[in-house]
């Protein structure tokens, strides 16, 4: 598999302890080609001193964000805060735990790049994927 093709997501409590050290290995794996997103953002200290420091790719939002989406008007305001951040930095979003067309419609208005969730797929067993992977193998 081609490294560009890779994302690695590391949670902020993951660096939070070793910035100087974090900032080595994302040096390296970005030398690799590796893209790195910064996951569950939202969910624990979402420091801002973290984006300012690291070189991450990709903001991944975290799920518990997306509960009231449409029927809080201030769910809604963090969201595009976020989205409106990650585009400032010049980041690409992942919103993770979508579940409802009311949420993809309002994603997209505010411009995320990714959506997971429910919504799109259940997770499943890894047979459920033998005969994917296979073929996804044979194509590389």
């Amino acid at each position: 598999m081609a490294s560009d093709r890779l994302d690695i997501e590391i949670t902020e409590t993951a660096v939070i302890r070793d910035i100087a050290g974090a900032q080595r290995i994302f040096a390296a794996l970005r030398d690799l080609g590796v893209r790195v997103v910064l996951d569950d953002f939202g969910a624990g200290y979402s420091s801002l001193q973290i984006l300012k420091s690291l070189p991450f790719d990709k903001i991944k939002i975290d799920r518990s964000l997306f509960h009231d989406v449409g029927r809080s008007p201030q769910a809604d305001a963090i969201i595009s805060a976020i989205l409106r951040l990650a585009q400032t930095l010049d980041l690409a979003t992942i919103a993770e735990g979508v579940e409802t067309e009311e949420q993809v419609t309002m994603l997209r208005q505010a411009s995320c790049h990714e959506l997971q969730g429910y919504l799109f797929g259940r997770p499943g067993p890894m047979s459920a994927y033998e005969e994917v992977i296979g073929t996804a193998r044979k194509r590389a």
